[in-house]
């Protein structure tokens, strides 16, 4: 469900009250304090605009107003102001601050109400469109503001977004959250099945108190609620103030595997850069080269490289002059290492293509790495450079 914020919204109900706020005289109705004005309401009968939108406001028991606009619309049904203005009981009558923008508010008295109908007055011009009584908001409004009612929206802790968030549309995509406020994003590619691709930890959260942002595949959210399972955000950018859906999943196995992959420890002897001295070439178990790389000529010179293993799971390979042949990542699984483009590469051999090294032989200041494929092996002997 896409919701959008107050600021245009509150407007309208303002042109509409100060336009229809033309009469000195009394309502039929009387100012009643007795009776609640909590409840949904609706202005008019229906459109008032001549647009097909019907607008209201819902008076909640806690002595806020929120204002809401239906459309209709598949995509955006409603646009809302959540809990933006106040209400209060003032002598024999109640009155209500509503807002015009962010921090300013326009005042307006209930002039005359009962249980079924209510008229507002503005600057002492009573409207002459009354607000009607709903026993429901149109559509899913009262599924709208009884998820709203149960959110957070001040007060943020880590704790209520560690998780997994996808975005209310379908298409798969979303973020994961850890306990240190690590963003991982989640883009759900369709093939010959589906599986994810992981930008692991791209971004931390940034959280004080009051507000919150997340950043996720070029996008800052700004949240502007989180429940036990809803999320609601705003492209921090965008000037529409569109609120966005996001749903809180099951983590996906891929991101439980990538956590994995990216945690475990990295051995402190395999970390640094190490250089190529002899490489060893053979075809079902016969050398075909064996040859020193450093002591040889430039033929055997071809052979040479450096590698350098990172504690975050990162390889890098340089040719003999310097040049970076490559930044990609790897894992350990016992004596195995396997190297691939990225982490969504590893987590997915079947589609990509990755290298699976042996570590043959270890000490501290050498190493062997050995490559089986078919009945060809490869053989590096590297020494710590």
């Amino acid at each position: 469900m896409k919701r959008t914020c107050f600021a245009f919204l509150s407007q309208c109900l303002l042109v509409i009250i100060t336009l229809t706020s033309c009469s000195d005289d009394q309502t039929d109705l009387s100012p009643d304090i007795n009776t609640p004005i909590t409840g949904y309401w609706q202005i008019a009968d229906g459109d008032i605009n001549g647009d097909g939108a019907i607008q209201g406001i819902v008076v909640h028991n806690d002595e806020t107003v929120s204002e809401w606009l239906y459309t209709g619309e598949t995509a955006n049904p409603y646009q809302l102001g959540f809990k933006t203005g106040k209400w209060s009981i003032n002598g024999n009558h109640y009155e209500m601050q509503l807002p015009i923008s962010n921090g300013t508010y326009y005042n307006v008295t209930v002039a005359g109400n009962n249980d079924r109908t209510m008229y507002l007055a503005y600057k002492g011009k009573t409207s002459v469109v009354p607000f009607y009584k709903l026993t429901s908001l149109p559509g899913n409004g009262n599924e709208m503001i009884s998820e709203l009612e149960g959110m957070k929206m001040s007060g943020y802790t880590m704790a209520d977004f560690t998780g997994y968030w996808e975005l209310d549309n379908g298409n798969g995509t979303g973020f994961y959250i850890d306990d240190e406020g690590n963003i991982s994003d989640l883009i759900c590619i369709y093939g010959v099945e589906k599986y994810y691709s992981v930008k692991y930890h791209s971004a931390e959260v940034i959280l004080n108190g009051n507000s919150c942002v997340i950043s996720s595949l070029g996008t800052q959210w700004m949240v502007y609620a989180v429940g036990s399972n809803s999320l609601l955000a705003m492209d921090r950018n965008n000037n529409s103030q569109q609120v966005e859906h996001f749903v809180k999943k099951d983590i996906p196995d891929v991101m439980m595997r990538a956590d994995e992959i990216m945690k475990a420890p990295v051995p402190a002897e395999l970390l640094g850069k190490w250089e190529t001295i002899h490489y060893t070439h053979m075809i079902n178990g016969e050398n075909v080269t064996d040859i020193d790389i450093l002591n040889g000529d430039e033929w055997n010179k071809q052979f040479y490289h450096t590698l350098a293993f990172s504690e975050n799971h990162k390889i890098n390979k340089w040719d003999r002059f310097g040049s970076q042949l490559y930044d990609q990542c790897f894992m350990l699984k016992g004596d195995n290492i396997t190297i691939a483009g990225n982490l969504t590469d590893l987590l997915f051999p079947q589609y990509n293509y990755t290298e699976t090294w042996t570590i043959s032989d270890k000490t501290e200041n050498s190493m062997k790495l050995t490559r089986e494929q078919g009945n060809t092996t490869e053989c590096y002997t590297y020494k710590r450079k």
